[in-house]
């Protein structure tokens, strides 16, 4: 990594994992209180059903606006070796090249590829999470929306 980029090959990438990390967990915690208090106030639910309902509907709501940044990521982190691979050279100059093009040549729905195996994972991870947190706030009294 050194001998390619030098210091900063260190941290190539880190800007589209910086952004992902930002939008998943804003995008995961608020629609998990949304959820919570819709679910609540539109069917009566509450207590462990209300938690995993809401937990999934989180994992779901983050896999939506994340998977276009996961895209970018892996397609601009794996650019370079496919270079290397086939000869061709880099064709990518930063994360909203790959962005641009992407959406230019194979249309908005590319950014979505590997969404189903993505939301298969966030969904479980997103309800196990919630509940853990649900429990922890209970035991240490702390409240959580309701």
């Amino acid at each position: 990594i050194f001998k390619e980029g030098g210091v900063a090959g260190f941290w190539m990438g880190t800007s589209t994992t910086v952004l992902r990390a930002v939008v998943l967990g804003a995008t995961k915690l608020a629609t998990y209180d949304e959820a919570k208090v819709r679910l609540k106030n539109s069917f009566g639910m509450s207590g462990l059903p209300l938690q995993t309902a809401a937990g999934a509907l989180a994992g779901f709501a983050y896999v939506c606006t994340s998977a276009p940044v996961d895209f970018t990521r892996t397609r601009l982190m794996t650019a370079r070796q496919m270079a290397q691979q086939t000869g061709v050279a880099v064709e990518y100059k930063g994360p909203v090249d790959v962005f641009m093009k992407t959406v230019r040549t194979e249309g908005p729905r590319a950014l979505y590829k590997g969404f189903l195996p993505q939301w298969m994972r966030a969904t479980p991870y997103s309800v196990i999470q919630f509940l853990a947190w649900e429990q922890m706030a209970k035991a240490f009294n702390v409240s959580t929306v309701d």
